[in-house]
């Protein structure tokens, strides 16, 4: 009865820390998808799915299927916190695997519940309104991380489990393929361990069954592009593209972006991070048996921050995909206070200090209002972005019709429930990396006439200087009939009699 009571308890925990996770998640139509507007990319993909088109051959973008698979059932979802609700399971999802992780290294649950709070902290500095691959990609490697540290410290594995690590892989190459590093530390350890013992006969039959687990996840997804012949649009998008989007920086500051991500002091890395290198250290010489976990602790993590780093770019996104790792770093380090005191009263005192940041920290108090805000209208969404142009949108056009929005502005698709004319439902930044894409952009308006095209301006002066044949498209066949500092709305012109 006490372990029902205690798994309900939990569970309730899980569900309810997601949720006051999730408030400043932008992925709820109406709110704030002008702000995250890779977010709103995505879930327009996601609708177009569901209502037959393809990802890459009909529309163009450059992350991975899945991300816009997940997306899509939480437009099929039927309500405006659709996608909420899928973020809102995901989150949940995360934490009961980060709890069973922490018990696996014999953190007491009270400790294990401190973890889950001082996430909070890191996770705000890095989660830039949600609905992005990383935050998805967290729970398969969170989910993977754990099967491993099941082998490195208890020896336990059995075919599917390794299955499970390899279908995680294959969903997280079909979010983005540079959020591996988990697989690569681990791997690298067990691989080591094995040798050690001359275990060789372990490690091809590991491979394989891992490799069947990726065949399993990723053979879904390639028939489906097989069989709409769009495997050549899914290559150059998703590989030919990024490869270019990644180049595109002459100069990449490695060491910024780790300073950014890893130090600084809003995030308390630094603190597991030394702890948990310390500690690896002793149970190394000590010959501990958690020295092989620790060692694939440690790889996973460098592994990640390499992946996080190398570019140099600094978008703060990035860094979700180091909390998995981060957060089996505390519990390395509350298990090992534990083990040298054995006195709970240090875990509880761990866990009011997780709790006194938890609730000292800004971010606490706007998720409270934010919550407050969604209770008090009934959770029926928030106020429309640029209201204005979404009522001219839907007064002049019918739902049947097509508009073409000129920018990166598909919030603007999303809040009139249009669907855009061409394949490139946005246009900054790309078009910088591929400038033929307006002449491309061009031959969709001119074939499909969309009643209305939106450019909004701050973001097409950076791409597009008005010419070309996109200009002459808006010239001859369009006049304009709304414009403020921000916004131009053309219209096309009625053919006289």
């Amino acid at each position: 009865m006490k372990k029902t009571i205690g798994r309900a308890g939990l569970a309730v925990f899980f569900l309810a820390y997601a949720a006051l996770f999730l408030q400043n998640s932008r992925a709820v139509l109406g709110v704030g998808w002008a702000g995250g507007k890779d977010s709103a990319v995505f879930y327009y993909i996601g609708r177009a799915i569901t209502k037959g088109l393809v990802p890459y051959r009909d529309v163009f973008d450059h992350k991975g299927p899945l991300l816009y698979l997940i997306d899509a059932l939480g437009d099929i979802l039927p309500s405006a916190y659709g996608m909420w609700i899928v973020q809102f399971l995901f989150m949940a999802a995360l934490f009961a695997v980060l709890y069973q992780t922490g018990r696996l290294l014999e953190v007491h649950w009270i400790g294990c519940l401190a973890v889950l709070l001082l996430l909070r902290p890191v996770f705000a500095t890095f989660y830039d309104g949600g609905n992005l691959t990383e935050e998805y990609a967290m729970v398969f490697m969170a989910a993977a991380q754990y099967f491993f540290l099941e082998y490195l410290v208890k020896r336990k594995t059995s075919w599917q489990r390794v299955g499970v690590i390899g279908v995680c892989l294959a969903c997280v190459l079909m979010l983005r393929p540079n959020m591996i590093g988990v697989w690569i530390g681990y791997t690298l350890i067990i691989l080591i361990l094995l040798l050690k013992n001359k275990e060789y006969a372990s490690i091809g039959k590991y491979a394989l069954w891992m490799l069947s687990g990726l065949a399993v996840g990723m053979l879904p997804i390639l028939i489906w592009f097989a069989a709409a012949g769009s495997l050549g649009d899914f290559a150059d998008c998703l590989w030919r593209f990024n490869f270019t989007y990644a180049g595109r920086n002459e100069a990449s500051d490695i060491v910024g972006a780790f300073r950014f991500y890893f130090l600084d002091t809003r995030r308390y890395f630094q603190l597991a991070e030394g702890a948990m290198a310390l500690i690896a250290v002793y149970y190394i010489i000590k010959k501990d048996r958690y020295a092989w976990a620790c060692g694939g602790i440690l790889c996973a993590f460098a592994a990640t921050a390499y992946l996080i780093c190398s570019p140099g770019n600094i978008y703060g996104h990035y860094g979700m995909a180091a909390i998995p790792v981060f957060a089996v770093m505390t519990c390395i380090d509350i298990a090992f206070i534990f083990r040298l005191f054995k006195k709970r009263a240090y875990i509880w005192g761990i866990m009011c200090c997780a709790a006194a940041l938890w609730l000292g920290h800004p971010h606490f108090l706007e998720d409270v209002q934010l919550l407050g805000q969604h209770l008090g209208n009934g959770f029926q969404g928030l106020e429309v972005q640029d209201g204005e142009i979404i009522e001219l949108i839907q007064e002049k056009t019918n739902k049947s019709d097509v508009i073409q929005v000129l920018g990166n502005r598909c919030d603007i698709y999303l809040n009139s429930d249009r669907m855009a004319a061409s394949r490139y439902i946005y246009q900054e930044p790309i078009a910088l990396l591929r400038p033929e894409l307006m002449d491309e952009l061009a031959e969709d308006v001119a074939e499909a006439e969309p009643k209305l095209i939106v450019e909004y301006c701050p973001q097409m002066e950076r791409v597009w200087d008005g010419e070309g044949n996109m200009g002459e498209v808006l010239k001859e066949r369009y006049h304009i009939i709304y414009e403020d500092d921000r916004f131009k709305v053309y219209e096309i012109k009625q053919e006289k009699s």
